[in-house]
């Protein structure tokens, strides 16, 4: 909050927002240094007795292949089965790193909501950009279709659907970041 705004400025801010006098003055105290660096983007790695829902710094975008995403389900499979097979040296480092998985008290991988969300998006770019591409081929699944829907970036159309101009906007983006991705 401090990083462009004087202190003035932010003692009333902070008034404003029904904060008490003296926590507004340890908010004024923290150091110049402190407030000019960059905040952190790269989680520290997960612990033992970690859960694995740790979060980035959200400035970081997670973009992983299509092999990392087939890595990412048998995880999910196994987790959901109990039948484990992957390690911890199958997962690429990246799991570890933006917290996808986390290892549990007998070693094996178990993967993390943080990693379930990664499927959901995975599959949402990968759904809209077989109706744009106008492929059969990928069906889409109610959450996949609801999810699009109401994000305004898939419209219904007769019998099928048809992507908006949002929904091309977002796809673009969601596909320029990993461009040696094929997901159609």
């Amino acid at each position: 909050m401090r990083r462009g705004v004087d202190d003035a400025s932010a003692r009333s801010l902070l008034a404003s927002t029904g904060h008490d006098p003296a926590f507004i003055e340890h908010v004024l105290a923290i150091p110049e240094e402190r407030r000019g660096q960059p905040r952190r983007t790269v989680a520290p790695p997960a612990g033992a007795g970690d859960n694995g829902g740790a979060a980035l710094g959200g400035d970081e975008v997670v973009s992983l292949g299509v092999e990392d995403m087939a890595t990412l389900h048998r995880l999910r499979f196994e987790s959901e089965t109990g039948m484990h097979r992957l390690t911890m040296e199958d997962c690429p480092a990246d799991f570890t790193r933006f917290a996808l998985v986390h290892r549990e008290c007998d070693g094996t991988p178990t993967i993390t909501l943080k990693g379930r969300q990664a499927l959901k998006h995975f599959a949402c770019v990968r759904a809209l950009d077989s109706v744009r591409l106008r492929l059969d081929a990928i069906p889409m699944s109610d959450e996949i279709a609801g999810w699009l829907e109401s994000n305004g970036y898939l419209e219904r159309k007769g019998s099928g659907s048809e992507v908006t101009a949002r929904g091309l906007s977002w796809l673009e983006m969601h596909l320029a970041l990993a461009p040696n991705q094929t997901l159609s």
